[in-house]
């Protein structure tokens, strides 16, 4: 359906967060926040469907003021921020967590989980500490002497609890093929996710942004087509392909700008608030 028919009947609007409201430096502008305010203001509910963790997400990230429900970890949790109930979990059993983060550490991946705690606590993990620095290290990330590089598997069974996601970054050859393949023939459990161009997440079977969309939206009592959904990568297509309206940013991957209705301009053009100003707020 073209985006000026589809708008008419949409009632929730279900944003990705990093690549697409947020710019190439992880902030979501002030014009974008300025404009997810207002649709919250004029009634319609606002989502945020990231795989980013919810503790803090909409105070310190977002920056907006009456956002209630969160779509988290790539669909593994979905909060209702005015209670701080999780409607749903879909997490990653312990074992299987173990097992496939010690797989992925062997391969000289930097490896990350999400803890199923409060805050969502982030563990890094990378075996080399030089190579860590050299390419995967950030300025707001733990530095290179309080990674583990070694155990992972170990680390995450002592803890025994499930874990919400894992994610890895990799350097120097073709993760995607090889991880892929991986979960594919060993993990059933597993639903692989890319999320960067040297990037993947990992989450239950369970869980997807679509999975969850269609949750969320079964509980608002909300028809999918009354949805509009925006993203840019791999974890975000089959959301934009359930969605009434489907919006791919210019920066997106090929795969998700098939997928959506439409494609509009790129994070750091501020795609996003011009589509919502043009479409929504005229």
């Amino acid at each position: 359906m073209e985006p000026e028919q589809a708008v008419k009947q949409i009632r929730l609007i279900a944003l990705d967060l990093d690549g697409s409201s947020m710019n190439s430096k992880g902030v979501v502008s002030g014009r974008t926040r300025r404009a997810i305010g207002q649709l919250v203001r004029r009634g319609y509910e606002v989502v945020p469907a990231t795989g980013r963790g919810f503790y803090h997400l909409r105070e310190n990230v977002i920056g907006v003021n009456g956002i209630r429900y969160v779509i988290s970890a790539n669909g593994a949790v979905i909060t209702d921020g005015a209670t701080g109930r999780r409607l749903e979990v879909s997490l990653i059993p312990c074992r299987i967590a173990a097992s496939l983060a010690e797989e992925l550490l062997r391969r000289g991946t930097c490896v990350y989980l999400h803890r199923n705690d409060a805050c969502s606590t982030h563990v890094m993990a990378c075996r080399d500490r030089g190579e860590y620095d050299a390419w995967f290290a950030r300025p707001e990330w733990p530095s290179s002497t309080e990674i583990l590089t070694e155990r992972l598997g170990e680390f995450i069974l002592r803890d025994g609890r499930d874990v919400i996601k894992l994610g890895i970054y990799f350097h120097g050859f073709d993760g995607f093929t090889v991880f892929e393949s991986l979960t594919g023939a060993n993990y059933p459990e597993i639903h692989s996710f890319r999320v960067g161009d040297c990037a993947m997440e990992f989450t239950s079977s369970k869980a997807s942004k679509a999975d969850a969309l269609r949750s969320l939206c079964g509980y608002l009592r909300i028809p999918l087509k009354q949805v509009c959904a925006v993203g840019d990568n791999g974890n975000d297509v089959e959301m934009l392909r359930i969605a009434g309206l489907g919006i791919a940013v210019g920066n997106a991957i090929e795969e998700a700008k098939q997928a959506a209705d439409a494609v509009i301009k790129s994070n750091d053009e501020e795609g996003v608030a011009e589509f919502l100003e043009t479409h929504f707020l005229v």
